[in-house]
């Protein structure tokens, strides 16, 4: 099914129907059209999808490192469901990181924010004491993508 506008242009379309929109920004830009383009919200639009993907890597990695602080320091019975959500956060850093890269680096540039972060989100979750866990990342980020890296 093709969807179509009519009576409208493509900027008054963006802003009353998103999909369609979106539908009608890929024709144009398929069909060399690049005049007709509503290039101020395209921009935006590109921009956020780098946003979005940036965003999804940080949320995974926090989660991997706040996996691994409570499998290392916290109560043993939940071990199996941990080394789970580490596994599955895991495969969605590397799936994002094949398809970006780049991204990798922002990960080493912010791992010791993100650390700082996932360490004060075990405390208050676990209701641990603040700074009762290692004021430094007590793993590499390496050990962190390491898919079969499980601290002791």
């Amino acid at each position: 099914m093709t969807l179509t506008y009519s009576n409208s242009n493509i900027y008054e379309l963006y802003d009353r129907d998103f999909y369609l929109w979106i539908q009608e920004t890929a024709r144009l830009v398929r069909e060399g059209k690049f005049s007709e383009l509503d290039i101020e919200n395209l921009v935006d639009e590109v921009e956020s999808l780098g946003r979005w993907e940036k965003r999804e890597v940080d949320e995974s990695f926090l989660a991997v490192i706040r996996y691994l602080l409570k499998y290392k320091y916290c109560e043993q019975q939940q071990r199996e469901v941990w080394r789970v959500a580490i596994g599955e956060h895991r495969t969605r850093i590397k799936e994002i990181l094949a398809d970006s890269p780049s991204l990798r680096a922002l990960l080493l540039e912010y791992f010791t924010q993100i650390y700082q972060d996932a360490k004060e989100l075990v405390e208050l979750e676990m209701e641990l004491a603040p700074d009762s866990l290692p004021s430094e990342s007590p793993f590499t980020i390496e050990e962190f993508l390491d898919e079969d890296f499980l601290p002791l």
